[in-house]
C-alpha cells in the first residue's frame, strides 16, 4: 500500500479523517499537556499549532523515514520554545510521535522491508554446532 500515514492511521484506528489531527495530538501530548489542554487553549487558542503543523505534516508522509525532516523543522518552530513548552512539557512529545507513526507505517509494511535502522533478522544462530573436541 502507498497511503499517507493520514489514511493509514484513520483506517488503524476507526478514526473519520476530519478528526485525524485531534486523534494523532491526544495520543501524542505528554501526560501534563493532556490535563491542561483545555486550559491552555483557553488562554491561546492557538497554542497547539506548531504541535498541529507538526501531524498535519507528517499525516502527509508514505514512509516512515521522512519523520526526521518533520521533526526538525518542529524543533526550530518559532512558536516552540518558552519554558511551558520545553520545560514543562506542555506540548507534543516527538518519541510518541515517532513510535505511532513506527506502529502504524508497520501495519502497511508487513513483509515488507524494515525500517529499522538495521534489517530485522532472526536470532543470531550460534557459528559452532555440535561437540567441540
Amino acid at each position: 500500500m502507498n497511503q499517507t500515514l493520514a489514511e493509514s492511521f484513520c483506517e488503524k484506528y476507526r478514526v473519520p479523517a476530519t478528526r485525524f489531527e485531534q486523534a494523532m495530538l491526544s495520543r501524542c501530548l505528554y501526560p501534563p499537556a493532556r490535563l491542561l489542554q483545555t486550559l491552555l487553549r483557553a488562554i491561546d487558542a492557538d497554542y497547539f499549532e506548531p504541535d498541529l503543523e507538526l501531524i498535519r505534516a507528517t499525516g502527509q508522509l508514505r514512509r516512515a523515514n521522512g519523520l526526521a525532516a518533520e521533526v526538525a523543522e518542529f524543533n526550530y518552530h518559532p512558536a516552540n520554545s518558552g519554558r511551558l513548552r520545553r520545560e514543562w512539557k506542555l506540548r507534543l512529545s516527538v518519541t510518541r510521535l515517532q513510535q505511532l507513526v513506527l506502529d502504524t507505517f508497520e501495519a502497511d509494511a508487513v513483509g515488507g522491508e524494515s525500517m529499522a535502522p538495521f534489517p530485522r533478522t532472526p536470532a543470531a544462530q550460534p557459528l559452532l554446532t555440535g561437540n567441540r573436541k
